[in-house]
């Protein structure tokens, strides 16, 4: 017996599949990571522009939280595509975002209300692909 059973047959799952609350959730994810994006090309752009070539040492941290923020879209789009794999690429890269945070030295009341943000907002996703069954329907 094989225990990398294939995934179930892929059949036609449409928008109505997914639900109203899940959709809108994962269009909140996408929108949020796209201005954070934009957000952190801001941030370093006048950091360069302020500190100059001083800006240099922060440019790991700019580019890893670019980085995290394309990866969660990724993961937000193949939650589109009923992909599993996706809610594990989100919260993967929560857990580094704290960490990465803690690395560069922010302060504790931002870590605290960043983790916190992020559980709440990893519960919700949690709770909304789970609802009804729909965890079931989704690929591997």
């Amino acid at each position: 017996m094989s225990t990398n059973a294939p995934s179930p047959p892929e059949q036609h799952l449409t928008a109505t599949d997914r639900g109203g609350c899940l959709t809108s959730w994962l269009v909140l994810i996408i929108i949020a990571n796209g201005i954070g994006i934009f957000s952190t090309f801001a941030n370093y752009s006048h950091f360069f522009v302020t500190y100059g070539i001083y800006a240099g040492p922060v440019l790991w941290y700019f580019i890893v939280y670019i980085l995290l923020e394309i990866t969660i879209l990724g993961g937000a789009i193949a939650l589109f595509l009923w992909r599993r794999w996706g809610f594990y690429l989100i919260v993967g890269c929560s857990i580094v975002d704290i960490f990465v945070d803690i690395l560069s030295g922010v302060p504790n009341t931002y870590i605290i209300l960043s983790l916190v943000g992020k559980s709440i907002g990893l519960a919700l996703l949690f709770w909304l692909l789970h609802e009804d069954g729909r965890w079931a329907r989704f690929f591997r």
